[in-house]
């Protein structure tokens, strides 16, 4: 196999083809696939089949989880028989081999009515709305913990600084009494702005 180099320089007129470019034209075993307890109990052809019909993923089929748009993780439709050739088996082996992903909780498989071939859908792939509620919250967490104390005690002084502003340059109109509406001014000092 031949080594290819790459110059990196910024004066090189090199580019990558469409091929050879990142994230849309490769295929990955997702970490958690991995990380899984039945990884270890996979074969060969089921890696390679798995593989295969990464490949075959449509990448312009979304799916609307929550209030994001995302891509579905199916395939195209695509014949047994086609996996088969790829995978350099038979394609009685190719359906054994979707069942036992299927029995593994791997791969997800649907029958397409207008080809009456199937589409298939690695379970890694598969995001609830609950998830994307999750990750939404997760990261909204984890943005709150950045604010360290510092910045917080420093907003608190801004908000009392502004409250004795507002409070100097109010002054009575004539035949007009100053009231003061201490229920907004004591939820802010307690609570904060919402």
């Amino acid at each position: 196999m031949p080594i290819h180099t790459q110059n990196v320089s910024v004066s090189s007129s090199f580019t990558l083809s469409q091929t050879d470019q990142i994230p849309f034209f490769f295929c990955a075993i997702p970490y958690h696939l991995i990380d899984d307890e039945v990884f270890p109990q996979l074969k060969g052809n089921h890696i390679k089949l798995l593989l295969v019909i990464d490949r075959y993923r449509n990448l312009k089929l979304k799916q609307r989880k929550f209030d994001q748009q995302l891509i579905s993780g199916w395939t195209i439709p695509v014949s047994q028989q086609v996996l088969a050739d790829r995978c350099g088996v038979k394609r009685p082996t190719i359906n054994n081999l979707v069942e036992e992903l299927i029995g593994f909780g791997l791969l997800e498989k649907q029958l397409d009515d207008k080809s009456g071939r199937y589409r298939y859908r690695l379970t890694a792939y598969k995001v609830t709305s609950e998830e994307v509620k999750k990750m939404r919250y997760q990261h909204e967490m984890a943005t709150e913990e950045t604010m360290g104390a510092q910045e917080i005690k420093h907003l608190q002084q801004e908000v009392e600084a502004l409250k004795e502003r507002i409070e100097a340059d109010i002054e009575p109109q004539e035949n007009e009494e100053l009231v003061e509406i201490t229920p907004v001014c004591q939820g802010i000092e307690q609570g904060g702005v919402k």
